[in-house]
């Protein structure tokens, strides 16, 4: 089974232009069985017809989060998928998240969380980071994964004073340093960091890094597991190819586990 997290950046069709068919291109040929998107900007509008488009030109199923920001969070997965539970929850939160769960043949129960924590606030991120940690212990196995707009302590030490006041002021806590405690916040209840030592920066790509008064590059995109599910990981990496560069600001994660979803 893959998982793949991707930030789509306005919806794949406002800043630098659409991009709409490189977008499903890149999904497309990652081959995931589970998709979430985030900052699915538009995909609300017309009666959904952006989200009825990918839903349709992926051939998955899915569902969206109508978000307070407007970046919506949508969360596909394969037809035949027998799911038992959906949640779909933006009311308290900056982007909100969306969540599924399934049966698979070697752990039973799994949910999947996807979501993108707060962009601006380090304060409001914890408190969302509870929310989502709240939903993905419906079942004893689980997987969080998104855009998350922050490090992780294995990305220590980090020299903010190169990264520029745009992003310095993102990954700071109210004290000036930097903010690892929503990801700290996962791990202290025993989730995997999956790409600790294997994905390297996700944030900004190239096309990104030409509007950007630095060259700094960041991990902002995760995929935890809970312990069961991390031991059954394959690989996991960023999709760091020309392509996923001219797509979005953000590179897609994907991760490939040893389960076998029912249905």
């Amino acid at each position: 089974m893959k998982v793949m997290t991707y930030n789509i950046l306005e919806g794949a069709n406002l800043r630098f232009g659409d991009r709409t068919e490189l977008v499903i291109d890149i999904i497309e040929r990652a081959g995931a069985d589970i998709v979430g998107l985030c900052e699915c900007t538009g995909f609300d509008a017309e009666n959904a017809a952006r989200f009825k488009y990918f839903r349709s030109r992926l051939r998955l199923d899915g569902a969206i989060t109508r978000a307070p920001s407007g970046h919506h969070v949508c969360l596909f997965y394969r037809r035949g998928l027998r799911t038992f539970s959906r949640t779909n929850l933006a009311n308290t939160m900056y982007n909100g998240f969306a969540r599924v769960a399934f049966e698979s043949k070697e752990l039973g129960p799994v949910t999947v969380v996807m979501t993108h924590l707060h962009p601006f606030s380090s304060w409001y991120r914890v408190t969302e980071v509870q929310q989502v940690l709240g939903r993905a212990s419906s079942s004893e196995e689980s997987i969080i994964m998104g855009d998350m707009n922050n490090l992780a302590p294995s990305d220590l030490p980090f020299d903010i004073d190169a990264a520029g006041p745009q992003l310095a002021g993102r990954l700071s806590g109210p004290d000036g340093q930097i903010d690892t405690l929503p990801i700290r916040a996962m791990l202290t209840q025993g989730f995997v960091d999956l790409g600790a030592s294997t994905v390297g920066p996700t944030y900004p790509t190239r096309i990104e890094r030409k509007q950007k008064e630095s060259d700094i590059a960041v991990r902002l995109d995760y995929i935890l597991a809970t312990p069961g599910l991390a031991r059954r990981c394959r690989s996991i990496r960023a999709i760091d190819e020309l392509p996923a560069h001219e797509a979005s600001d953000h590179l897609p994660v994907i991760a490939e586990f040893d389960l076998t979803p029912v249905g």
